[in-house]
Order: C-alpha cells, then sequence, then structure tokens
C-alpha cells in the first residue's frame, strides 16, 4: 500500500517539478527579452533626445541667417521695398471666350492620324467594355481626315 501511494505520489511530483523547471527557463527568457527591449527604448529617446538638441541646433535664426547670407545672398524685407497696391499693373482683361461651333473641326490632309486606346480608356471607367469592338471599326472604317463624332 505505502509503494503504491509512494509511486503515485513520484507519479505527481516528477511531471510536476518538470513543468516548474519549463516554467521558471521560460520566464527568465521572458525577463532578458524585456531587459532587452527597455535598454532599446532608453536608447531611443537617448537618441529622440539628441535629435530634438540637433534640431533647436539647426532651427536657430541666427545660424539661418548667416546661412542665408553666405549662400543665398537674401535680405531681409523693408519698408522701402514696399509698394503702394496702386503703383501695381493691372491685368489687361480678356475678352469673353468665343462660343463653340457646332461644327467639329476636320485635320488637315497632311495631318497623322489620331490614335487614341480605348484599352488605356476602361480602366478609368470612359469607355464601358462592350463598345470597344465597335469603336476599333469605327476608326478603321471612317474616311481619312475626319474626326469621329
Amino acid at each position: 500500500m505505502i509503494a503504491r501511494a509512494m509511486l503515485v505520489w513520484l507519479a505527481i511530483i516528477i511531471p510536476a517539478g518538470f513543468a516548474l523547471y519549463q516554467v521558471k527557463f521560460e520566464v527568465r527568457a521572458l525577463e532578458e527579452q524585456l531587459s532587452d527591449m527597455n535598454k532599446q527604448a532608453q536608447r531611443d529617446q537617448d537618441a529622440i533626445q539628441v535629435l530634438r538638441a540637433e534640431w533647436s541646433f539647426l532651427n536657430e535664426p541666427k545660424r539661418i541667417e548667416t546661412l542665408n547670407q553666405r549662400h543665398l545672398g537674401l535680405g531681409s524685407k523693408s519698408a522701402n521695398r514696399m509698394r503702394e497696391i496702386d503703383s501695381i499693373p493691372l491685368r489687361p482683361s480678356q475678352a469673353a471666350p468665343a462660343a463653340p461651333s457646332k461644327a467639329l473641326p476636320t485635320l488637315p490632309p497632311s495631318a497623322p492620324e489620331p490614335r487614341f486606346a480605348p484599352a488605356m480608356l476602361e480602366p478609368l471607367g470612359l469607355v464601358p467594355a462592350q463598345s470597344l469592338p465597335a469603336m476599333r471599326d469605327a476608326v478603321a472604317q471612317r474616311p481619312s481626315g475626319q474626326v469621329v463624332p
């Protein structure tokens, strides 16, 4: 009876000890991973702080002014450079555009044949796919120099 109880307890304790060892090993691995992530986060924060300090230095107005004078030669705006609004010439008035004529223009005989790509228009939704063969036939059958409406 005692031998059976001992075997039962051993059957329970050995797997429990193995499981405890596995859990402990996984916890150590996760702690190392967490430590590495915390170190990386700290390095990133330090880098961000350095970048902010560098940005502050690069955007210093005196530094930008000296770079401007050295490389661009742009001056600051002064009051003597300003004009009165009346001294600025106005644009000439534009005539109203002519009304479009109802007749379609024709191409001169020496002009090359107009080319279009209905296959390029289809993905844009401009030409339904069913009308593409009919359009190709109409373009092929038209007399030279005429525009298809």
